[in-house]
């Protein structure tokens, strides 16, 4: 595979050629995107550490406006449904 070579705006190319480097480009992008999602999907825990904890850090995990004890979701979804 060619390397990438740079092409200035008096440059005049074949069709042949803009394809040859359009391809080449394609390639490129492929791999990279590959490389890419290979290290996310390896690093997948450590990355959603990092994005949970900023969401993590603002909810109110104590409790204190959580719903009454006993009283699911489900519950208030089906109560609030009843009371329409």
């Amino acid at each position: 595979m060619p390397a990438i070579r740079p092409i200035g705006h008096e440059d005049r190319l074949s069709l042949i050629e803009h394809l040859d480097e359009l391809r080449t480009r394609l390639i490129l992008c492929i791999v990279v995107f590959m490389v890419a999602f290979s290290f996310c999907y390896w690093q997948n825990d450590a990355i959603l550490e990092t994005f949970n904890g900023p969401i993590e850090s603002t909810q109110n995990l104590d409790g204190c406006n959580a719903r009454p004890p006993g009283r699911r979701l489900e519950q208030g979804l089906t109560e609030h449904r009843a009371n329409e």
